[in-house]
């Protein structure tokens, strides 16, 4: 039996490792194509030295620690952080032996792929830490998955899926600054407040004396960390309440208004719209 063996790229020093190649040649344009991917247990002497790369790259560390040069710059690397690189940008990954790393990595091209990273936290050549690294490892599971089904559709669904898995680090993105760790688990707080009591919320100023912070303060965390007011949050999180209420109560209008707390049926109709689009009374049409 002939021997496949791995890529250039990929490293020898792993071990239970998992990959896809999808396009190890892939034409350069505007399109998002994947070229490869996979999750790695690195041995204890695990060790990558690239002075470029030809393809833009994304790794996510699940497990252990080690050591990233990236760009001439040194960082030390732990569960629930993600980096990335590409042409032009220097990388040396190296392992803590006492501490074996877990990674995930995708390696894609394109025009739109490169704009896409441009845009987010991660940017090329960055490193940030994450507030949800497990969402991040189930969408590289996914990827895995997929990348390995080898169908018709498996490059657009594998290339559909770099972009949500963008989009997912641009939401979970916090500096390793402690400063900025510290704001997220303040935001964190306040949230699981407005989730679990938002029936009863009458005002900001009673969110921010339950979480013992100024309100102008909250508000400031939600502008950063949600990209919207906490008004609107609990605005959305009404308004969802009230869909599943029109769907599955089959309730009056009025009633439905009067359940999340509005007096005026019609204040409620306009609100219920700005959110969903359509007015309540279409949205029961719809159904």
């Amino acid at each position: 039996m002939k021997l496949i063996e791995k890529p250039a790229i990929i490293s020898r020093q792993v071990s239970d490792a998992r990959y896809y190649f999808l396009n190890m040649n892939p034409p350069r344009g505007k399109e998002i194509i994947v070229v490869c991917g996979g999750v790695e247990q690195c041995n204890p002497d695990y060790q990558i030295r690239r002075r470029t790369f030809e393809y833009f790259g994304i790794e996510f560390v699940a497990e252990g620690e080690g050591r990233l040069e990236l760009g001439g710059k040194m960082l030390h690397l732990t569960p629930g952080m993600v980096f990335s690189y590409g042409p032009g940008v220097s990388c040396r990954i190296t392992n803590d032996p006492e501490k074996p790393m877990l990674k995930y990595f995708i390696d894609f091209v394109g025009s739109d792929a490169e704009r896409l990273l441009l845009a987010s936290p991660l940017g090329i050549g960055k490193a940030i830490s994450l507030a949800a690294g497990a969402d991040l490892a189930e969408l590289f599971e996914q990827l895995q998955h997929e990348g390995t089904r080898d169908t018709a559709f498996t490059p657009g669904i594998c290339a559909a899926l770099a972009r949500v898995l963008v989009l997912k680090i641009s939401e979970s993105a916090v500096s390793a600054a402690p400063a900025a760790v510290a704001a997220q688990e303040s935001f964190a707080r306040c949230k699981e407040y407005i989730d679990r009591h938002w029936p009863t919320i009458e005002s900001l100023e009673q969110v921010a004396l339950a979480a013992g912070m100024d309100a102008s303060y909250i508000c400031r965390l939600f502008r950063r960390f949600n990209r919207q007011s906490p008004y609107q949050y609990i605005t959305r999180i009404k308004m969802r309440r009230a869909a599943d209420l029109l769907i599955g109560a089959k309730m009056l209008v009025k009633q439905v208004a009067a359940e999340v707390g509005y007096e005026d049926q019609y204040h409620f109709s306009r609100v219920f719209k700005s959110v969903h689009g359509v007015s309540p009374r279409r949205f029961m049409r719809l159904q």
